[in-house]
C-alpha cells in the first residue's frame, strides 16, 4: 500500500470517528457509549499532542465516573495516555498530578486489564528521562509500584513487578547504595526464577548477569563464578534467542572468572562453549568482543603451557585486524606482558608489518 493510500486511509478512519462521536456523544445508550469512549480514545491517538489533550479531556468530562466496567477501562486508558502525552511536552507538574489521581483511582481496581495499565503507567514513570537523572526519585516511583502489586497475580502483572524489582536494583547501584544492591538480585531471582514466560526470564537473566558483574565488582571471584554456572544451570538448555545473548554474557563472565583465579584450564572451557554458542545466533559478535575473548584464550593457554596454541590464537587475533580496518590498535592491548608473550611465541607476522601496529 503506498504511503498517499495509507494517508487516505487514516483520514477516513479519523472521520468515520468523528462521525461517531459526534452523533451519539450525548447518548444513554450502554453499548454506544462504549463505543464513543472506544472512539474518542481511539481519535486521541491519531491526532498531535495538543488535539489529543483536548480530546482525552473530552473523554474524561463525559466519562469519568461511568460505572461501567468496559468505560471504566477506556477512561483508565485516557489518563495513562494523558499523562505519558504531558510527559512528552516536558508539563511534568500536571503528568505527576494527572498520574497520581491515575493510580488513586485504580489501582486496586477488580479489572486486571485495569490494574495493569496503572503499573505499566508507574513503571514508565520511574523510565522517564526526567526522573531518571535522579535515581532517588526512580526508586521512590519504583518502590510505590511494588507496594501496590508485587503480590498481584496476573502474570503479565508479575511481569511488571519483576522489571521494576530489577530497574530499582540498578537504580540502587547509581544511588552508590550496593549494599542493597545485590539482596535486591537476590530477590528477584528466587521470586522470579520458576518463570518460564520470556519477559519474566530476560528480566532474570539480566538479574542475574548484574549480580555476577557486581560480586566481581566486590572482589568476589568465587562468588561471580559461582553465580555463572546458576544462571548457566538454569538458562543454557533455553534455546530462545533472546535469552542465548544473556547465556554468551555469562560464559564471558565465567571465563574471565576462572582466569582471575588462575583456572586456565575451566577459562579456555567457558570461552569456547561460548565461541559455539554464539556461533548458533543470528546476531554476529563485535569485533572487539571476539578479541577479548580470544586474547583471554590464548593468555590461559600460555600460563597452562599450550604455547603452540595460544601462538595460534594470538596469530588469529592478529589476521583479524586485517579484515577489520583500523581496529587493530585495540584487537591486542599490547601491555609490556602481551608483546613479551608474542615475540617469545614467535607470532609477530606480517599483520604487524603494514605499520598499522608498531611493537
Amino acid at each position: 500500500m503506498t504511503s498517499r493510500a495509507e494517508e487516505q486511509k487514516r483520514q477516513e478512519h479519523a472521520a468515520f470517528l468523528d462521525e461517531l462521536i459526534a452523533r451519539f456523544a450525548e447518548t444513554h445508550d450502554p453499548s454506544l457509549r462504549v463505543q464513543v469512549a472506544e472512539a474518542l480514545n481511539a481519535r486521541a491517538c491519531a491526532t498531535d499532542l495538543g488535539s489529543r489533550l483536548k480530546i482525552l479531556d473530552e473523554l474524561l468530562e463525559h466519562f469519568s465516573g461511568a460505572p461501567e466496567a468496559a468505560i471504566r477501562l477506556q477512561v483508565a486508558k485516557a489518563l495513562s495516555c494523558k499523562a505519558g502525552t504531558l510527559s512528552r511536552m516536558f508539563r511534568m507538574e500536571e503528568q505527576q498530578s494527572v498520574l497520581a489521581e491515575f493510580v488513586r483511582r485504580f489501582a486496586d481496581a477488580p479489572e486486571a486489564e485495569i490494574r495493569l495499565h496503572v503499573a505499566s503507567a508507574l513503571l514508565w514513570r520511574a523510565r522517564d528521562p526526567v526522573v531518571m537523572a535522579r535515581s532517588e526519585q526512580v526508586v521512590a516511583v519504583l518502590d510505590e509500584l511494588l507496594r501496590r502489586f508485587s503480590q498481584d497475580r496476573e502474570p503479565e502483572i508479575r511481569a511488571v513487578v519483576a522489571q521494576a524489582t530489577l530497574d530499582r536494583a540498578k537504580a540502587l547501584g547509581r544511588m552508590g547504595r550496593q549494599d542493597e544492591q545485590l539482596p535486591a538480585y537476590n530477590d528477584l531471582i528466587s521470586r522470579f526464577a520458576g518463570s518460564q514466560e520470556l519477559r519474566v526470564r530476560i528480566v532474570v537473566a539480566d538479574a542475574y548477569i548484574e549480580k555476577a558483574r557486581l560480586l566481581r565488582a566486590f572482589g568476589k571471584i568465587q562468588d561471580q563464578v559461582e553465580a555463572c554456572r546458576e544462571f548457566l544451570n538454569d538458562f543454557s538448555g533455553d534455546t530462545r534467542e533472546e535469552l542465548q545473548e544473556f547465556v554468551c554474557d555469562a560464559l564471558l563472565a565465567m571465563g574471565h572468572g576462572f582466569a582471575t583465579i588462575e583456572k586456565p584450564a575451566e577459562a579456555i572451557a567457558a570461552l569456547d562453549e561460548l565461541i559455539q554458542v554464539q556461533s548458533k545466533l543470528r546476531w554476529r559478535m563485535p569485533p572487539r568482543r571476539l578479541a577479548e575473548i580470544l586474547l583471554c584464550k590464548a593468555k590461559m593457554m600460555e600460563f597452562a603451557g599450550r604455547k603452540e596454541e595460544a601462538g595460534a590464537v594470538y596469530q588469529e587475533l592478529l589476521a583479524m585486524g586485517a579484515k577489520v580496518p583500523g581496529s587493530i590498535l585495540w584487537l591486542i592491548p599490547f601491555s609490556r606482558e602481551a608483546r613479551e608473550s608474542i615475540s617469545r611465541l614467535g607470532c609477530v607476522v606480517a599483520a604487524l608489518s603494514d605499520r598499522r601496529l608498531q611493537l
